[in-house]
């Protein structure tokens, strides 16, 4: 899969340049403090323990460089995290295990001459009139097209204006002023499994802006791809699981202990099993 391109939107795309670390890298890693025996057998149970208890620093190991090729305007929402390095400035979260990290690398607008590619959406969507962030799809078509030709007209004249100034001596880091945030520039970013899998859970959310969630898919592809048990994991307990506050807590306890136990263990055991049952109970308060 390395230097394979996953299509994006209209000319986007996402690409695996570099890789290190394997499924069983956090297993060697977690077996170091304890200088446990390697033992296949528990392999897949080690991993589910790491992962869902929190012990991440093992999955750090697993670090991959990815190429897009995307418009400025995605990428302003996919490097909006607080565990980055821009230029060699961290920028790190208040909170002392964050640990994790992205590297990132860019087409420069003030050495190289952007080409003319601009992203224009098949769907233009309204704005949320109960979230205010939020957009929805019942704009009129007739709109839409409206909208789209009138992007693509504007893209053409500032990139018209860009070139012209260019050819009269405007420096590249001015002239791309006139340009718009459409426009598709490329950035590589090196990051580890577990910021990989932060920027994952906030931009495959419904909510999230539907081009930055088409970037998401294309790289969860890419960790899919390189490790297959992992990113299983993750999907488990983290992208699709859910906290409840205590009282939430409190009412899930009520309504499971509407069943009695005997319904408990007859609808419930054939989704979750015996041992992952008890836990589930356990973990709601109910023994």
């Amino acid at each position: 899969m390395i230097n394979k391109e996953v299509p994006i939107l209209d000319k986007g795309y996402v690409k695996l340049i570099s890789f290190m670390g394997q499924d069983e890298s956090p297993l060697s890693d977690a077996r170091l403090s304890s200088q446990a025996k390697p033992d296949v057998k528990r392999d897949d149970g080690l991993r589910s323990y790491l992962w869902e208890h929190g012990h991440t620093s093992t999955f750090q190991s697993m670090i991959c460089q990815i190429e897009l090729k995307l418009p400025l305007f995605v990428l302003h929402q996919l490097h909006r995290h607080r565990t980055v390095s821009f230029d060699g400035l961290e920028i790190e979260s208040s909170e002392e295990g964050f640990r994790k990290w992205f590297s990132p690398n860019e087409q420069s607008g003030r050495y190289s001459k952007f080409e003319e590619e601009f992203y224009i959406p098949e769907k233009v969507l309204a704005q949320d009139t109960k979230n205010k962030q939020g957009s929805v799809d019942t704009l009129a078509e007739k709109v839409q097209k409206a909208f789209a030709t009138e992007l693509d007209y504007s893209n053409f004249h500032a990139y018209e204006d860009y070139t012209r100034y260019l050819d009269n001596g405007v420096s590249k880091e001015y002239a791309r002023l006139l340009l718009q945030p459409n426009l598709y520039t490329r950035r590589r970013i090196t990051g580890d499994f577990v910021n990989w899998c932060n920027l994952e859970k906030l931009r495959l959310d419904p909510h999230a802006q539907p081009e930055s969630r088409a970037y998401a898919q294309g790289i969860s592809e890419i960790l899919k791809f390189l490790w297959p048990k992992s990113y299983e994991l993750f999907e488990e307990f983290t992208l699709h699981a859910v906290k409840f506050s205590r009282t939430e807590m409190t009412a899930l306890k009520e309504l499971v202990s509407g069943y009695g136990m005997v319904d408990i263990d007859e609808s419930f055991e054939q989704l979750l099993g015996k041992n992952k049952l008890k836990v589930f109970l356990e973990k709601i308060g109910i023994s």
